[in-house]
């Protein structure tokens, strides 16, 4: 080996700074995603009117009727009754059915500013 090539090995301790960088690296990028979850939380009815913004009534057909998906079948949101009338929903579980039937808007000559078209097939 040349002087050149024998400079250019590492060392021990080159060896131990860069561990030591890649290792801290990789913690902040990992430790974020490894973090306990928040425990998740029974809501009350009211809690949950509160936080989806939907009246008792609303809620009351989401628990015993439900809603449709997007093929169309009826989905249910899951609870726990407590008491007799006592209804409590998972946090998770609300924001999941939150997410069921909902479908996104793609965009169409008919629904951009400007367009002569409206949503409902009619020019104007």
């Amino acid at each position: 080996m040349t002087p050149q090539e024998l400079q250019q090995i590492a060392t021990v301790q080159d060896l131990q700074k860069y561990s030591e960088a890649i290792i801290g690296a990789v913690k902040t990028l990992v430790e974020p995603v490894i973090q306990p979850a928040t425990p998740d939380r029974y809501l009350k009815i009211k809690e949950v009117e509160t936080y989806t913004g939907h009246k008792r009534g609303t809620i009351m057909g989401w628990l015993q009727k439900g809603k449709p998906d997007r093929n169309g079948k009826l989905v249910k949101l899951a609870y726990v009754e407590f008491s007799p009338g006592d209804y409590r929903i998972l946090k998770s579980e609300l924001e999941h059915y939150g997410r069921i039937g909902a479908m996104e808007v793609k965009a169409r000559p008919s629904n951009l500013p400007g367009s002569r078209m409206k949503l409902l097939g009619k020019t104007a």
